[in-house]
């Protein structure tokens, strides 16, 4: 069971919310606006799925300290589309070649509130409010399960989102998937 005793034991990341198979975590805002999960301990039976989910956790347990193998650099050629972003481009031409593949693209958008969101496109109409950086936590209740299941039907998915949520939705999915593209290279 996951207790959080300082906010920076978490990263608001919700892979632990998602792996509960019995909703005994619910995320509540601190005064901040921060969300961090809290455990319904009637709910909770201590498998301990939520904290093998946790990148805190696991980092903490494992002692893995992630290093890059190789480093990348992209510049997409299309003027438009390169004003438009805010990291060269890369992500509009690895969405472009997922979405080509009959995959699907998650990204990060503000919703008609203004709510920073993770949400799914399976066209280039659709990723464009998928470009720009937005760092800040993201509403993602329930991606990582949608992910899983485009994932187990052999489609493609481009995951973008925080390194954290990044490393979340790895130990969430608990094996590899070679159809998963993410901006981060685990070792």
């Amino acid at each position: 069971m996951i207790k959080i005793k300082k906010s920076e034991d978490c990263c608001g990341c919700s892979a632990c919310l998602s792996i509960c198979n019995h909703n005994a975590i619910v995320f509540k805002e601190d005064v901040e606006g921060f969300k961090y999960p809290m455990i319904e301990e009637g709910k909770c039976i201590n498998c301990g799925l939520c904290e093998m989910a946790c990148p805190i956790l696991y980092r903490k347990v494992k002692d893995i300290r992630p290093t890059p193998k190789a480093y990348f650099a992209a510049r997409h050629k299309n003027i438009v589309t390169l004003r438009n972003s805010s990291s060269g481009g890369a992500f509009t031409a690895i969405a472009g070649s997922v979405i080509e593949l009959g995959g699907v693209v998650c990204g990060v958008e503000y919703d008609n509130d203004g709510v920073v969101r993770h949400s799914f496109s399976e066209t280039m109409e659709g990723i464009g409010s998928f470009m720009g950086s937005k760092y800040v936590q993201s509403e993602i209740q329930g991606v990582y399960n949608q992910i899983k299941t485009y994932l187990k039907s052999d489609r493609w998915v481009l995951f973008t989102g925080s390194p954290c949520q990044v490393e979340g939705l790895k130990l969430f999915l608990r094996k590899p998937y070679e159809n998963l593209l993410t901006p981060q290279i685990r070792n």
